[in-house]
């Protein structure tokens, strides 16, 4: 067979849709999409239209269109090269023969591609399922559009429907029951697409008829999951007396009765003695409230994604920490311009081309972000800047950690795949960043929002100026902060080269640390420009175990900077601020000095009560926005063309680099 013969006649995108229904086409050459070889949630298979290659950046690994049918199918390379080669008609051997047709329709009722069904299959297998899909008046290979769940038009009409693993037994249900049946189009391996959620919202009943194995199970709780909140009561239905891998066909064919309808009426019986599907049990209260527990056996367990492989996890925060100065905002924009146009990442591995959202309260859009973004080649219309949230009081204020539904507003606008918080202590609102309960009180929501949407969210901040080497100690605020998240690096000098910039792993919960890059600083034309170099052999602890510079803050400033934000609120008391201190790294000496500077207040509450500290007179106001940013000091109107997202309060106003969003 000829290979090149092949590649020459193949259309990548019919190819890959066929066996990725997940796959996203967008018109440029990368698309990503659920990936068959784990059991992915997070789209993390990367496909090049253009070349043919695909990569899977959670790990399997990659190649081209003849190394994908391989490890899909099982087969070696000439297997592939065979059976790739008959699916483009250029090679002369036996066909199977079509048995079954299986047409798959729009809403209005019409034909957007079919399913056959061969027999016998290709190299002794019993049978296969090809898509085709009309061009002019010719049936090609392949979907030619995004997939749809089957018997579609019969779908959106009804209040209830089933759900079925394959074609054949949605049709029985269908014809011979009379019933309102459907499947999704690749069996049990199907993912449950975002975009099917309109043809079930609202529906009263969904009953879900399991096929009894292994992958027929996870493909009825992966749906079930998918639905639940969504429509009325979920039923999941085991039917009895079934052997291994039997289903609802084999289930019909066995029953004594052969009358229709005393079948369907069993069935009936069954669905109404199984209990409703649930997520989650609700149990019976302990004092005032109620507990919410997850059954673990409804968890399906997958694997990490990654927005960039081994630094930047998918769905959980990654924390950037660093001294001022050394480019940790300039690499936040780095990374949003690699995103926005899917450039591959500093070390050379894929990346996953999606939108950005960005909180910044240090830089101007105009003359400091906007630049920045066009020298890296950024994509503009692809990154928005969150920039305020509507009150209760129907007034723009500036928006916090916290506002995780308008950040998650933010983030479909624009399909976003990353979120950058910078600096996360300007974001804080009045928690307080060096008490640890309050630093998880604020970042839990945050990080429950990033696994909801999985988009990755990134958060800066400053190093304190401990003389601890240990990386985990040297971030300024709560130790709380690193512990929320799963990722942490650190932007450091080079100790050979003062002009280089080292990026190292502080700490990761879901891989081994990465290797430690180096880059430079370029200027063009007055705009500052990552230059990225290879692989280096320093660590975080080590640069850390480094004196700082007189440049540095000092310890007494970090002490100041402390109080004032554990005091900020009134008075606490005297053994939980130095507990709090200790925690975050600060001498008792130093903070002793810090409380003279600052003229704290220590008092006493009663003959038997306990000390406290409260800071004296008026404070400072928490830091404010770059005032660069011009609109978000008055009316708090959007930036540039963009628009508000609306008047609901957790809404927000986001300036869109390139372009406008309007509801």
């Amino acid at each position: 067979m000829d290979k090149e013969k092949i590649l020459n006649s193949l259309n990548f995108r019919n190819f890959y849709t066929q066996y990725i229904p997940s796959l996203k086409v967008n018109g440029k050459a990368e698309s990503m999409g659920l990936c068959p070889f784990h059991d992915d949630h997070n789209p993390s298979l990367s496909v090049n239209l253009e070349s043919g290659l695909y990569n899977c950046l959670a790990g399997c690994g990659g190649g081209d269109v003849f190394r994908f049918y391989e490890k899909l199918k099982g087969v070696d390379f000439p297997t592939a090269l065979k059976e790739l080669a008959e699916m483009q008609g250029i090679a002369d051997t036996p066909k199977g023969k079509v048995v079954a047709t299986f047409e798959y329709k729009n809403i209005e009722g019409k034909t957007v591609y079919k399913k056959e069904r061969i027999e016998p299959g290709r190299n002794g297998r019993s049978k296969e399922f090809p898509f085709k899909h009309l061009e002019g008046d010719k049936w090609v290979t392949g979907r030619g559009c995004e997939p749809v769940p089957y018997n579609l038009p019969q779908l959106v009409k009804s209040t209830y429907t089933f759900i079925v693993e394959g074609e054949a037994k949605a049709d029985l249900l269908t014809k011979d029951f009379k019933l309102t049946a459907t499947c999704l189009d690749s069996g049990a391996q199907s993912p449950f697409r975002d975009e099917y959620l309109k043809f079930f919202e609202g529906k009263e009943k969904i009953i879900i008829l399991l096929d009894n194995d292994i992958p027929g199970r996870a493909y009825a709780e992966r749906i079930a999951i998918a639905l639940y909140g969504k429509v009325g009561a979920i039923k999941i239905v085991e039917l009895p007396g079934l052997q291994e891998a039997e289903d609802i066909i084999d289930w019909v064919n066995n029953r004594d009765s052969k009358e229709t309808e005393a079948i369907k009426a069993e069935l009936g019986d069954i669905i109404k003695a199984t209990p409703e599907w649930k997520k989650t049990d609700i149990e019976e209260g302990i004092g005032d409230g109620v507990i919410e527990i997850i059954r673990l056996d409804s968890v399906i367990a997958e694997k990490v994604s990654w927005l960039w492989n081994g630094y930047v996890p998918l769905g959980k925060i990654t924390l950037l920490d660093g001294d001022p100065g050394l480019g940790k905002s300039l690499f936040t924009l780095d990374m949003t311009a690699r995103i926005s146009t899917g450039q591959a990442m500093p070390d050379g591995s894929p990346s996953i081309q999606g939108g950005i959202v960005l909180m910044s309260l240090e830089d101007g859009l105009a003359d400091t972000i906007a630049p920045r973004l066009e020298i890296a080649g950024a994509d503009k219309s692809k990154i928005v800047a969150l920039q305020g949230v509507k009150g209760s009081d129907g007034k723009y204020r500036f928006p916090t950690v916290e506002d995780t539904e308008a950040i998650k507003k933010a983030c479909k606008k624009i399909d976003a795949k990353l979120v950058v918080i910078d600096p996360l202590m300007g974001y804080m609102g009045k928690a307080n960043s060096w008490r640890d309960q309050d630093v998880r009180t604020a970042l839990s929501p945050l990080a429950k929002m990033a696994e909801d949407i999985g988009v990755a969210v990134i958060i800066v901040r400053h190093l304190n100026k401990t003389s601890s080497s240990n990386s985990v100690y040297r971030g300024g605020g709560s130790i709380g902060i690193i512990g929320a998240a799963r990722s942490a690096l650190l932007i450091a000098k080079d100790p050979e080269d003062e002009n280089r910039r080292i990026l190292a792993g502080i700490k990761s919960n879901l891989a081994p640390l990465p290797p430690s890059l180096s880059y430079t600083i370029e200027n063009i034309d007055g705009v500052p420009k990552i230059a990225w170099g290879g692989v280096t052999n320093h660590t975080a602890d080590a640069l850390l175990a480094i004196p700082s510079s007189l440049e540095d803050r000092s310890a007494l400033e970090d002490a100041t900077d402390f109080l004032r934000d554990i005091l900020t609120d009134g008075e606490v008391e005297a053994k939980e601020v130095l507990r709090e201190a200790k925690a975050a790294g600060i001498a008792e000496r130093t903070l002793h000095r810090a409380k003279k500077v600052l003229g704290v207040i220590i008092r006493k509450e009663g003959y038997q009560g306990k000390w406290t500290w409260t800071l004296k007179g008026c404070q400072e106001s928490p830091k404010a926005a770059n005032k660069n940013n011009g609109n978000l000091w008055g009316s708090l109107a959007a930036f540039g063309n963009s628009a508000p997202l609306g008047d609901d309060p957790v809404k927000g106003v986001l300036d869109v680099f390139g372009g406008k969003i309007v509801e």
